[in-house]
């Protein structure tokens, strides 16, 4: 998951530390990549991998006109897995 150097920075992780994002519906465990491509509290993340599932943190309200998940609108919360 991309996070902003100031974001990792508050959160004291380095680049490729695992991570834990949970939100209301799930939670995945990946690494994080420190980028200047997200803004502070943002995130970004492919929505799926082999080993990890994203779309598991997603709920189920979809865009009006393209039926699509919510992909942008999700808050999650971000905590080093210990271990």
């Amino acid at each position: 998951v991309e996070i902003s150097a100031a974001d990792a920075e508050r959160l004291q992780l380095e680049d490729g530390a695992l991570v834990c994002l949970r939100s209301r519906h799930g939670e995945a465990v990946l690494p994080a990549a420190i980028s200047n491509r997200v803004r502070a509290g943002e995130l970004f993340a492919t929505f799926h991998t082999r080993e990890v599932f994203l779309n598991q943190l997603i709920g189920p309200v979809q865009d009006e006109i393209t039926h699509t998940p919510e992909y942008k609108l999700t808050a999650v919360r971000i905590d080093r897995r210990s271990g």
